[in-house]
């Protein structure tokens, strides 16, 4: 996910992917 990161530029981007990995976490943490 740091490669996306870093590459992509702009705020909204950044937000989605933050989010993103949130909500992974979430889900991993609530079915493992």
């Amino acid at each position: 996910m740091s490669y996306l990161e870093a590459n992509w530029a702009t705020e909204e981007q950044l937000i989605w992917v933050r989010d993103a990995k949130m909500s992974l976490s979430d889900y991993l943490n609530r079915w493992y």
